[in-house]
């Protein structure tokens, strides 16, 4: 299992093109954790005005819970 980091998560979400192959590799074979600080560093830096996104924080919890490998392997991020 990796834990990985704000920026990851993010780019996993939004916008995979800025992950490198490698990253996109571990990704759609790994199993991912995220801390709860990555939860509270993206609801700060939305307040902030510094990113944008729809989902509430609970949504982006459910999907972190969500996402499977299938749906990873298939660029398929976010929750169906």
């Amino acid at each position: 299992m990796y834990l990985i980091d704000t920026h990851v998560f993010i780019w996993m979400l939004y916008h995979p093109e800025m992950l490198s192959d490698d990253a996109l590799a571990l990704i759609s074979d790994s199993d991912l954790a995220i801390s709860i600080a990555t939860l509270w560093e993206m609801s700060i830096k939305k307040t902030k005005g510094q990113i944008s996104f729809d989902e509430t924080i609970p949504e982006l919890a459910a999907i972190c819970k969500h996402v499977d490998r299938r749906q990873r392997r298939n660029g398929g991020f976010r929750q169906a």
